[in-house]
């Protein structure tokens, strides 16, 4: 029964208004000593905490994909969570061995602010002649486990979709003019790995592969924008553009006391 447990984390679709349904059926379901957290990758908390009946009680609890494997675990607190929640968050993120990283609530927080940014910046070196798989490759030879198109179709390109109108409105001065491939992308149905197919196909056991289909939306939007592609992109290029921007954006957080 809810009325028993002591911390209840919601993780449905990433909309306000769903969110906000269940967060007063859980306000009235559960004791009113429960936590009320939240796995939404963008969402305010403080807007979430305003249909309850304690909002010293609620918090964000943002698991990344896939959840089972990903060490971090972005708790996020606004101005009315109480130390003890926070506090009680921390030691539940020890005790199921994830790494905690404590953030400010804000529309995105700290990593999907980071993300989208650098999402922004990989969809337009895939506009001036850049590849999918080169973009990747170059992300994944610096050192990330995987680079920005992997990781949409992983995390579900559809997601990020509906995120971006709210990142664009929270940060209009960082925000670069949304690559037409985005709405293309939704449109085809092209969600990521979950439905088999994002900026790659995917086979019965998630391999990855190049898609045409995906290759002759890029090539549309290029002569919609009318670009030339170029062929002098390097992977030095593209690592210092992808790098630079996630750097960026990581002061920003600090400057505003996000992180």
């Amino acid at each position: 029964s809810l009325a028993d447990v002591d911390l209840v984390i919601e993780a449905v679709f990433e909309r306000m208004d769903i969110k906000k349904e269940v967060f007063i059926k859980l306000a009235a379901a559960c004791k009113p000593s429960c936590i009320l957290a939240s796995n939404t990758s963008t969402l305010p908390i403080g807007e979430l905490a305003s249909v309850t009946k304690d909002a010293s009680k609620v918090i964000g609890l943002h698991f990344f994909s896939p959840a089972r494997a990903m060490p971090l675990l972005e708790i996020i607190r606004f101005h009315s969570t109480s130390k003890e929640t926070i506090q009680t968050c921390l030691e539940v993120s020890k005790r199921i061995k994830k790494t905690p990283v404590l953030v400010r609530d804000c529309y995105g927080f700290l990593t999907n602010r980071i993300a989208f940014a650098y999402g922004a910046e990989a969809n337009a070196l895939l506009e001036e002649g850049a590849s999918i798989e080169a973009i990747d490759q170059a992300t994944v030879a610096f050192g990330f486990p995987m680079g920005p198109f992997t990781m949409g179709d992983m995390a579900g390109n559809d997601i990020g979709y509906h995120a971006i109108p709210g990142m664009i409105k929270a940060y209009p001065a960082r925000a670069r003019k949304v690559s037409p491939l985005v709405e293309k992308m939704f449109q085809a149905g092209r969600h990521g790995q979950k439905v088999g197919k994002g900026f790659y196909a995917y086979d019965d056991n998630k391999k990855a592969k190049p898609d045409a289909e995906v290759a002759a939306m890029v090539d549309d939007v290029r002569k919609e924008l009318g670009i030339k592609p170029r062929t002098d992109i390097t992977l030095e290029e593209i690592t210092e553009r992808i790098v630079y921007t996630w750097v960026n954006i990581a002061a920003d957080c600090l400057e505003d006391g996000t992180a």
